[in-house]
């Protein structure tokens, strides 16, 4: 049996790690943070869809 693993990307092609969770009030892990290897720019990945994070602290 193959098993392979999908990695998402950035907008820049960098690869997104999981730097934490999103949880909902009454506790359940409902997504996660992610960060960009290559860029830094921060996503989420809640309910099947990846979203990149609108509030950017520039640098």
């Amino acid at each position: 049996m193959l098993v392979s693993r999908i990695v998402p990307h950035c907008s820049c092609g960098g690869e997104l790690v999981i730097v934490g969770e999103v949880r909902s009030a009454d506790g359940w892990r409902t997504g996660f943070k992610l960060k960009c290897k290559s860029c830094g720019k921060s996503w989420t990945y809640s309910g099947g869809v990846y979203r990149q994070d609108q509030l950017e602290t520039g640098g």
